[in-house]
């Protein structure tokens, strides 16, 4: 026999890494408005840098807010929101692109999710 759990336990745990996904994209994006970048950018990239770092942020920010609707069990806005804003969030480098990594892996496993 398995322990039982209460309802919604298990979105604890992927709401958690949906929100450390969305701090790191957002700390990314804080570097790249800082210049302080630890891999060089493409040259086409490297005018745009503080419009990236922006937009970065802003993933970041919705992005940790996504995590926290999910920890809400309102998953129908926050899995969506988590994985859009981490796709975005790539633009800047994707919180060292573990940030997107774990953004995705919280909103598809909470979307897919049948509680």
């Amino acid at each position: 026999m398995y322990p039982r759990t209460a309802p919604g336990a298990g979105s604890r745990g992927v709401s958690y890494l949906v929100i450390i996904g969305g701090a790191l994209i957002a700390v990314q994006g804080i570097l790249d408005i800082l210049n302080i970048v630890p891999a060089p950018p493409p040259d086409i990239v490297r005018p745009y840098l503080l419009i990236v770092g922006v937009v970065s942020v802003i993933s970041g920010v919705l992005g940790m807010v996504a995590g926290w609707l999910i920890l809400q069990r309102k998953k129908s806005l926050g899995s969506p929101l988590a994985i859009l804003f981490s796709i975005v969030g790539f633009a800047g480098g994707g919180g060292f692109i573990v940030g997107t990594v774990l953004g995705l892996i919280g909103g598809v496993t909470n979307f897919r999710r049948g509680d």
